[in-house]
């Protein structure tokens, strides 16, 4: 167990390294047996930081929802959507390209390192700490995207009438 001291000490330093990096600061802080967990309420998003006995960060990860944050609101229907599927890898790659194409329309370096996410495509520059999401959206009803489309597929035969000439029965 940590000592509430030590706990100010370290939240004052993770404090410091949001301000340096340009990170909005939390709107709620809790202390936990050897822990310190940062609550950002408006994104929903929680970052749970371990502390040494010396008051120095340890290890970060994900932190716990907060229990302001409740449940999500049911639409008038009373029933949860479905989640959305994943975005097919054909998708994501065309995503990719075009997104690749774009940067190099205007003169921009390419990413690092490009990772694909399950609706998205997340284009990353190390050394800038800089990381473009590109979100991979359903098309509207009745529409299809150009990458959804087989361009090697062949396509089906005609269907045979079985008093054709052209099949080579006679009528």
């Amino acid at each position: 167990m940590v000592s509430l001291a030590m706990k100010k000490k370290a939240e004052r330093r993770m404090r410091q390294l949001l301000t340096e990096g340009g990170v909005a600061q939390p709107d709620e802080v809790e202390y936990g047996p050897s822990s310190v967990t940062l609550f950002w309420h408006s994104v929903q998003k929680s970052v749970l930081v371990d502390v040494t006995d010396r008051g120095e960060i340890g290890e970060s990860r994900m932190g716990p929802p907060s229990p302001r944050w409740g449940a999500p609101a049911l639409p008038p229907n009373g029933t949860m959507p479905p989640p959305a599927a994943a975005a097919t890898l054909v998708r994501k790659r065309a995503a990719e390209r075009e997104a690749r194409a774009m940067l190099d329309d205007h003169g921009l370096p390419q990413p690092d390192e490009v990772e694909y996410g399950h609706r998205c495509v997340r284009l990353l520059w190390r050394e800038q700490k800089v990381c473009m999401i590109v979100d991979i959206d359903e098309p509207p009803p009745g529409r299809v995207c150009a990458e959804d489309v087989d361009e090697f597929a062949t396509p089906a035969p005609a269907p045979a009438h079985a008093d054709s000439e052209e099949n080579g029965s006679v009528g």
